[in-house]
């Protein structure tokens, strides 16, 4: 912010949580007292990450900004042992996925999903109050001007998080979870022993589509 893309980075910043907020990614809140019940009691922190995007020759491509909350702020103890992994798909079955592509001549495709993990909502009574510093609750108001109504004293915003922003432990597991949901819908079948690794049979040409997940 001290240097000469300071407008961009914060342009950069302000389109960062309008993508956050079309997602309705959390409620605005008066006070603590105001969040739904939960096992998490802390008040968790956040921070906006900005990192330039450069092409080969070191040209500015753009700015990518990443709010994130302070996860690392949160009770281990409220978190059951499995709450915060989140399979991901092995560099073997990456390989095997491949193999099997290539000698069947199948076509392979990779996509990311945009702000994947604001999909994963959170469960009733496992949300988390997030405290938005001054610094950045300036570019919420400016994103949303809905929130000025909710600036507290110290000029800094509260929020009950409804979806599984980047940074929370449990994200990625919440995100896999609400995409294999949707996988299973579409009539995908998980593969035995492997919950990255799901196969769609098209019944009327019998083609096949495999998917990996890596998160």
């Amino acid at each position: 912010l001290k240097t000469q893309y300071k407008e961009d980075v914060e342009a950069c910043a302000i389109k960062e949580v309008l993508n956050v907020i079309k997602h309705k990614t959390w409620t605005y809140l008066k006070s603590v007292k105001d969040a739904e019940q939960s096992i998490h009691t802390n008040v968790l922190p956040c921070q906006m990450v900005v990192k330039d995007k450069r092409d080969s020759k070191g040209q500015l491509l753009l700015w990518k900004g990443r709010l994130a909350n302070g996860g690392h702020r949160t009770d281990p103890t409220a978190y059951l042992p499995f709450d915060k992994t989140s399979p991901t798909a092995t560099i073997d079955a990456v390989f095997a996925f491949l193999a099997v592509a290539q000698r069947n001549k199948m076509q392979v495709e990779t996509n990311d999903v945009p702000a994947a993990y604001l999909n994963a909502p959170l469960a009733k009574g496992k949300k988390h109050v997030m405290r938005i510093s001054k610094i950045l609750a300036k570019y919420v108001c400016a994103a949303d001007p809905r929130a000025k109504a909710y600036l507290q004293p110290d000029g800094s915003l509260l929020v009950q998080l409804e979806r599984a922003l980047y940074g929370l432990p449990e994200a990625g597991k919440l995100w896999h979870e609400y995409f294999t949901d949707i996988l299973r819908k579409c009539g995908y079948k998980q593969k035995d022993g492997d919950s990255c690794v799901w196969k769609y049979v098209e019944r009327r040409n019998g083609s096949i589509i495999s998917v990996s997940l890596i998160l």
